[in-house]
Parts: structure tokens; sequence; C-alpha cells
């Protein structure tokens, strides 16, 4: 099955299949430029292009920040959706990636790829794939690739349960950390990374 298949099949908005392009388009350009411990670059793109697509079982209509069209039509499709998964987003999310037979190590980089496991991921002497993963998803805003310092900004604004908590300044420092730790393992200055939309058709082609 390609990937435009899987965001078909499953009840993936438009902005979220952007979303889960784009990061996969910046762990593309990571992996090819990596110097580090060995890594499958083919099976971390993978994951990036999986990882959200349980989602909206967590999207709040009612004051969600990032509007999304056509809401009446994923309002219904939210609500087809806890039926069959219920209404935790990882939990849906796994049960997703079962049924398409995602290979366990792969689903278990998604599992471990948030925010709030950053602090203990920087800690770690491998887990490159993890790392990788997160690093890309906190590259990538609403409106495309931008910096780290943007990014923790826009957490800031749209995600309080993260800000609010008392570890927020160790996780800030945590991001700054795994930036380094991704850096010293590439060739290319990440900062510099940029993706132009029109890339990210060639990842709908991907299988899983």
């Amino acid at each position: 099955m390609q990937i435009r298949d899987v965001y078909n099949h499953y009840p993936v908005p438009p902005n979220l299949c952007t979303h889960m392009l784009r990061v996969a388009a910046v762990v593309e350009r990571i992996t090819k430029h990596w110097q580090g411990p060995k890594i499958n670059s083919y099976e971390v793109v993978l994951a990036a292009l999986l990882h959200d697509i349980g989602n909206l079982a967590k999207f709040d209509f009612e004051n969600q920040k990032v509007k999304i069209s056509n809401a009446d039509f994923w309002k219904q499709k939210q609500k087809e959706l806890w039926q069959k998964y219920g209404k935790d987003d990882h939990l849906v999310t796994e049960k997703m990636l079962n049924e398409l037979k995602v290979k366990p190590h792969i689903k278990q980089w998604i599992q471990d790829k948030t925010f709030a496991n950053i602090i203990d991921l920087v800690k770690s002497q491998n887990k490159w794939e993890t790392k990788i993963l997160l690093y890309a998803d906190l590259r990538t805003l609403l409106n495309g690739i931008g910096s780290l310092e943007a990014r923790i900004s826009d957490i800031k604004n749209r995600m309080p349960h993260y800000y609010t908590r008392p570890d927020f300044d160790l996780m800030v420092k945590s991001a700054f950390q795994l930036e380094d730790q991704v850096q010293k393992n590439t060739d290319i200055s990440l900062e510099k990374i940029t993706i132009n939309d029109q890339e990210l058709d060639s990842f709908l082609r991907w299988s899983v």
C-alpha cells in the first residue's frame, strides 16, 4: 500500500497529511547527509509519514487554533473514528499501525517520538532514528519548515499542556541539545534546511 492510499483509507485531514509529508522531507534531507551510526533511512522516513495518522482523534473543533477546512465533514469522520478506535490519539495511531502491519521497531520510534520524552531521549547514546524523527517534527511549523526557536514559540502559543509543565525550560534546553547531537552527525547545516512543498508529492508513492 502506498502512502497516498493510507491517507485516503484513514481519516487524515489535508493539513495533517501536509504536516507528515513535511516532516518526512526534513527526515530525508537529514538522512541523505547522515554521517553517524548506521540507520535505515527509508524506515525513518516511513515513520515520519505515519507518525500522526491517528491525530484526528484529539482535534478540538470548538477551540482549535489551527482551523480545518470542511470542518463538518471532519467532525463526522472524527465521530466514526472514535466509534471504531477510541479517543486516545496515541492508541488510535497504534491500532492503525497494527492494521498496516508496520514493523515493531518503526512503531516504537513513533511511540517514543514525543516532545514529552525529549529530556530522556537526549540522554540516550543511541536511538538515532527517534532523535531524527523528533528533531524533524520540531522543525515543522504550521506554514512550513522553520527554526527550532520558532517551533518553541509555537509550542508556547498552542500547547499549554507542555508550556505549563514545571520542567518546560529543561525540555527547551533538551531540544537544542538534540539539535546539537543531530548536527554533529550530519555534513549539512541543519539551520539552513528548507523544503519546497512541490517536493512533497514524491513521498505519497512510498510503500508501507
